[in-house]
Parts: C-alpha cells; structure tokens; sequence
C-alpha cells in the first residue's frame, strides 16, 4: 500500500482507456420525459436531494434500488447523477466501490456540472480509493492484518504529537479536523504525512455523517500557527501532493477552513500553494488573527467547545492515545460519551 500511496499520492491515474462521452449513448435534453426515460434501479435514487437543506429529509440506506419513476420532481442535477452512476456501472465499476449517496453529486459539483468530466475524475478517485486501499482507514485500530499494523504504526507515530486530529462540531453537526503545524513531527515524509492526513480526512467525514444522520457530507479545518517556524514547514513536493489529494479526491467536502494567527513568513508559502487552489475553496478560507478568531469562529461553533487555543471553554488536553483507540466516527471531545 505504501508504494501504491507514493506512485498515486498526486492523484493521477494514468494508463486508463479514454472515456466515451456520455452524449454517444444518452440523448437526454432534461424535459417532462426524462423520468420515464430513466426508468430502472439504480444507486442514487433513494437518496436524491439528501443533503439539501430545504428538504428536511434523512436519507435513506446507501445501496437501496428504487425506481426513478417515484421521483418525479427530479432536477437536472439529479438527472445527471443518474446518467453518471449509470456510466460507471456500465463500465465495470461496482456500486459498492461509491462511498457515501452523495459522492455522485460531489464531483459533479466540483466540475462545475461538467458530466463527462465528473465520470473521468470519479473514476480516478475510485481506482485512487482502490489501489490506496482508503476503506481500510476505518478498520485499522480494529483488524489485525499485516498491512493494518503497518499503517497503525505509521498512524501512531504521526499522531503522538498531536498536529492533526478530529475534535468538534459546528452548530450544524460538521466535523472539524485541527492542524497544529508547529508539533510537525515529519515535514520531509510526504508519504507518511499525507497517510496521517487521510486517515483523519476519513475519521471527520466519518463523523458528520453520524451527527447530522447523513444530511451534511462536509468538513471543517482549523490551521493554529501558533509557534510555528521554517523548521516546521513542509516541503513544497508534500504540499503540493497534499493538496491535490485534497481537491483531487474530496472535492465538495469543505465547508469552511479558519488560518489563525499565521505568521507573515506563511504569506510566502500560501502565495506558492495558491495556483493550486481551486478558486472556489480559496472563497472557504479564512485569515483569522488576535481578537478576531473567536469572533469569527463563534459564527460557526458553540464557544464552549471550542479548543483554548483559540480562545475556547474547552480546555481538555489531547491524548493521542485515547484518540486513536476511540471509535472510528468519534471525534476527540466526544471520548467515553458516544459508545464504540
């Protein structure tokens, strides 16, 4: 896995045939018969607008087959998830390789409606997810494999010092991983920091869809630079492979990221890393400094559980210990309150 990681960690799957566009076998111009064109069992059906807030609707279990024809109010976004599952399918890729309802909808979205485009790069991040074998994240303090109690050392290692961890929610349920750049404990290791960072990308997610019961699919990131130095700084090669991952094969999962207290040396680093971010994610981000950090970040979470370091309530110290050892879709404030 680990070499697969290092072959693959900047999100290209090269090698594969060429994707026939979806317009040499659909003809579909979105109209009143679309719905009996569609007809059929398919994946994302059930779960049609699930996240949509003006819903109010919980969606129901991935993997459902219901037919289209009970959806008459479908819209055109909806159509082309349809259409894209449909491509996938035909092509040899298996429903259960799709890892939530709403990740047809994400890469959509993360392609500005681009249908063909969107089937191209969830290929790549379900071939990404395969060859990674990213499902086993979930299972790794759990399972007693070879390759589990590789990464589970790797994990550990990166973990102990407490730089990247999933802890609160804001007022809608969405889970926020913490970055503590200055506790780096390996900014030359791209391969072991981008793991680390998956691990705790998967462990978020994990927790938003338990917290909201699937109606939210997004994250939160709070970066504190507080003692940070050039020492601590990553290379541009693992920043750059770290973002592309990111934007790659998570796209549509940030809903906001707070940078508190960057120092003024970060302004060369983000101007470096800025080209290879999406124009969209660069609206998410925040620059947050003194006084102003609680001020923004009270817009968002409840003050009580938000860490001291950004001049929260919640004082707990982080066990890394404890972390890892907790439930998968736990995060850390929710230690020996949610049962594993």
């Amino acid at each position: 896995m680990l070499d697969a990681l290092r072959s693959s960690c900047c999100c290209c799957v090269s090698g594969r045939k060429k994707i026939k566009p979806l317009s040499d076998e659909y003809e579909y111009h979105f109209d009143d018969d679309d719905v009996t064109q569609l007809s059929g069992d398919f994946f994302y059906a059930p779960l049609l607008g699930a996240a949509d807030e003006s819903s109010g609707k919980t969606p129901e279990r991935a993997g459902s087959s219901v037919s289209i024809q009970h959806h008459a109010s479908m819209d055109k976004e909806q159509v082309q998830c349809v259409k894209i599952e449909r491509v996938l399918v035909r092509d040899g890729y298996s429903r259960e390789q799709i890892t939530d309802p709403l990740m047809i909808r994400r890469h959509l979205r993360g392609c500005k409606g681009d249908v063909d485009k969107a089937v191209e790069t969830l290929k790549k991040t379900l071939e990404w997810r395969k060859e990674n074998n990213i499902d086993i994240y979930s299972q790794i303090f759990t399972s007693n494999t070879s390759e589990s109690e590789e990464i589970r050392s790797i994990i550990r290692f990166e973990n102990c010092t407490g730089k990247t961890y999933v802890r609160g929610y804001d007022m809608v349920g969405r889970a926020t991983v913490w970055f503590f750049p200055a506790k780096e404990n390996s900014p030359n290791n791209g391969t072991q920091n981008l793991m680390h960072l998956l691990y705790n990308l998967e462990r978020a997610v994990a927790c938003t869809r338990r917290r909201t019961l699937g109606t939210d699919d997004k994250i939160n990131f709070v970066i504190v630079f507080d003692g940070y130095s050039a020492s601590n700084a990553p290379t541009m090669t693992v920043t750059r492979e770290t973002l592309s991952a990111i934007q790659n094969h998570y796209p549509e999962r940030l809903h906001r990221a707070y940078l508190v207290n960057a120092p003024t040396m970060f302004n060369v680093l983000w101007n470096l890393a800025k080209p290879f971010i999406d124009s969209l994610t660069r609206t998410k981000i925040s620059f947050v400094s003194g006084k102003n950090v609680i001020k923004k970040l009270s817009e968002q979470y409840d003050v009580r559980f938000l860490e001291k370091s950004v001049g929260g309530e919640d004082a707990r110290e982080f066990d890394s210990n404890q972390y890892l050892a907790a439930p998968f879709y736990t995060a850390f404030d929710e230690m020996g309150r949610v049962d594993g």
